[in-house]
């Protein structure tokens, strides 16, 4: 860490000192959750956001993982139902071994794989089940349980609908080769509408190897499962049950650390979202948080389109948006209620919001008292209202998809014919 500032301070004030020198860049390699501090207190203070650009391995590693295999690339289409998740489907995920690495694929894991049920006339999260075995996993870890133990501790008259916990997760200390994993994967793979991914990286590629072996010959004869398991050999090859991921050769490259691809769609999302004349600033004018939340979204399109019955290939032409428009079946909104009844398109909104919620909780963010809502005084045609507080994190518009709705009439209210 240490090493790593003194890398970033020598290169701003090399900087400073040549300030016509405008063609070199800083790629520096720092902890994904110490990423926001520097960058909002050291990097975007002496104006080289341009210049420098952080990246971690594991978040790399995790990122890449689960852009290209979230649950909806392999959920059978019968667990799918207008662009929801059936409420009876039960989907989990086996961590066999909880590492740095599995820490942080875990964490994008959840960002990843935000899914909603509609259920009772309202969309809800349908939660993915995280079931962690490690001798050193602590039960008490705030990544495991901290969201749901911080939520629980609001008093709900003083908020809009508290958002639901994004996970569920159950550490066991144990190792991930004793027999109650096989005995606990079993009852997950016999449970009706139920799939499972099961995740090995137990630090040792000798042993992540001969382990799924192991649980694919185990379960040969089940369908609703798939096993990942962590090796830096080039000479696995995947099968219909195992995929080999975690090669560092693979995200050690120029596309991937500084996110090209990424950053060029997540630009494009956000000029959509300032042509809706939504309030929000430039994209070279965003903080580093608000840049990945724009990444994040960017990086959901492969979900979005998998509950479409849809799927992409990198670098391909895409040549069926009108078949991504005939399946997104658009009905007629006629009023403000419209937007929460069950269709494909508010399933996509609903789906969108909750993976929001998520980024933001898993960030440090919590919900904003309705009293604490107050007027943008700086507005000078309409009424509008500041309904985040970047400093305490906190975020109005953290709620429920219902919620949504009861934030949205108590805005106009409070703001009368000037909304």
């Amino acid at each position: 860490g240490n090493n790593v500032l003194e890398y970033i301070n020598s290169f701003i004030s090399y900087r400073d000192s040549h300030p016509d020198s405008n063609n070199f860049y800083l790629y520096a390699e720092i902890e994904s959750d110490m990423s926001e501090t520097i960058s909002r207190e050291i990097i975007d203070k002496s104006n080289s956001k341009t210049y420098i650009t952080m990246f971690c391995s594991s978040e790399l590693l995790a990122r890449t993982f689960t852009e290209q295999h979230p649950f909806t690339r392999y959920l059978p289409s019968e667990y799918i139902e207008n662009a929801a998740i059936k409420p009876d489907t039960e989907l989990n995920v086996y961590m066999l071994g909880f590492g740095k690495l599995s820490r942080e694929l875990y964490r994008q894991l959840i960002l990843r794989n935000q899914l909603v049920k509609y259920e009772n006339g309202e969309y809800r999260i349908l939660p993915v089940k995280y079931i962690i075995y490690d001798p050193s996993v602590d039960p008490d870890d705030e990544i495991l349980s901290g969201i749901s133990q911080d939520l629980s501790e609001l008093d709900q008259s003083h908020y809009f609908p508290l958002p639901e916990a994004p996970f569920n997760a159950e550490a066991v200390s144990k190792s991930p080769t004793c027999h109650d994993v096989i005995s606990r994967i079993s009852k997950s793979l016999s449970a009706k509408n139920s799939y499972t991914y099961i995740i090995v990286n137990t630090d040792d590629d000798c042993r992540n190897i001969e382990l799924g072996v192991k649980l694919k010959n185990r379960f040969c004869n089940r369908t609703n499962f798939r096993v990942f398991v962590k090796s830096e050999t080039s000479y696995t090859e995947d099968s219909e049950i195992i995929t080999y991921w975690g090669k560092g050769e693979d995200v050690f490259v120029h596309n991937v650390i500084v996110n090209d691809s990424l950053s060029k769609l997540a630009k494009k999302l956000h000029e959509i979202y300032l042509s809706k004349n939504i309030q929000s600033a430039p994209w070279d004018k965003l903080d580093y948080f608000t840049i990945f939340s724009n990444i994040q979204s960017a990086l959901n399109l492969r979900v979005t389109l998998n509950l479409l019955g849809l799927d992409y290939e990198a670098n391909r032409e895409c040549k069926n948006l009108d078949l991504i428009e005939k399946r997104l079946k658009r009905e007629k909104i006629c009023g403000f209620e419209d937007y929460f009844k069950q269709s494909v398109t508010n399933s996509l909104i609903a789906q969108e919001h909750i993976r929001w919620n998520a980024y933001h909780l898993l960030n440090g963010y919590l919900p904003l008292e309705r009293d604490a809502i107050t007027r943008d005084t700086s507005s000078t045609t309409k009424v509008r209202f500041v309904t985040k507080n970047i400093v305490t994190k906190r975020h109005a518009t953290l709620t429920t998809h219902k919620g949504v709705g009861d934030l949205s009439y108590y805005l106009a209210e409070c703001a009368g014919d000037g909304y």
